[in-house]
């Protein structure tokens, strides 16, 4: 079960094709500014293997994870997910829409909470 849940949303049945995600892993199912995430609620296996992804949806659904840590963020402040980096950033140069900042974090915070999928 992930460990970055904070409050749980909608979820959604994926199919892998690519490398085994561990089970909190973002899936970044469609890049750029104005993508979308989800987030594996339990490990799925590499390339044929199913699992469900917690997307957000009308119940709000927040994640802790890793962030940039030098920038700061402020509450509801969009944020974008560093696929290179494995990290949110306030960046959207080359990154992927997650969410919004739930919560103000100083940049010297290593997490922070973000609610996926709230645009």
């Amino acid at each position: 079960m992930s460990t970055t849940l904070v409050a749980r949303g909608a979820l959604y049945n994926y199919t892998n094709t690519g490398s085994a995600i561990a089970a909190g892993g973002v899936v970044v199912l469609v890049s750029g500014s104005s993508g979308f995430c989800g987030i594996a609620v339990d490990a799925i296996a590499a390339t044929t293997g199913t699992g469900v992804l917690n997307i957000g949806g009308p119940d709000m659904c927040v994640h802790q994870l890793k962030k940039h840590t030098g920038e700061a963020f402020t509450d509801a402040q969009l944020l974008y997910w560093d696929a290179t980096n494995s990290r949110l950033t306030g960046n959207s140069t080359g990154n992927t829409r997650i969410g919004r900042s739930f919560g103000t974090y100083a940049s010297a915070a290593a997490t922070a909470q973000v609610i996926l999928n709230q645009f």
